[in-house]
């Protein structure tokens, strides 16, 4: 499954699920759960999807290394400060938090399940890859950043 991995930015991904969670909604293909607080829900996953994913957009600009998630050969440091000291992939879990909280305002079972898929997918074809090429680029500095630091959350 090497041919896949690093091909598809995970933007891309964030709207290809987005679209189908929409999908599956409008065309009543979902499993309706009545969920308490769904604007509340909806605006704290915003919020917070922000922080994740702007804070580390400005720890690698402020690093002045690339945010660009498919060209890994231009990252030069590994960054471990400000938002990146509680996750590994703080940009990522941005992109999630608006996936969970759009499937919870959604009600919907069949979009919760979709933000599974969108973990099992960048887990294994976007973020391993990038773990992999990042231990063999920045080798020990990278390797001690990935004991002390979770993957996700």
């Amino acid at each position: 499954m090497k041919i896949i991995e690093l091909k598809m930015p995970p933007a891309f991904l964030f709207i290809i699920i987005g679209g189908l969670m929409y999908w599956v909604h409008v065309n009543g293909f979902g499993i309706h759960i009545p969920l308490p607080m769904k604007f509340e829900f909806f605006a704290v996953c915003f919020v917070a999807s922000g922080i994740f994913g702007l804070g580390g957009i400005y720890e690698f600009k402020k690093h002045k290394t690339s945010v660009h998630p498919v060209e890994l050969h231009k990252a030069v440091k590994v960054v471990d400060s400000g938002i990146f000291r509680l996750s590994r992939n703080p940009m990522y879990v941005g992109l999630l938090l608006l996936l969970l909280g759009y499937a919870y305002y959604l009600q919907d079972i069949i979009s919760l399940l979709l933000c599974l898929i969108f973990v099992l997918y960048m887990n294994q074809f976007q973020i391993k890859p990038e773990e992999r090429h990042l231990e063999q680029k920045f080798g020990k500095d990278y390797l001690e950043y990935k004991q002390k630091v979770r993957r996700w959350l």
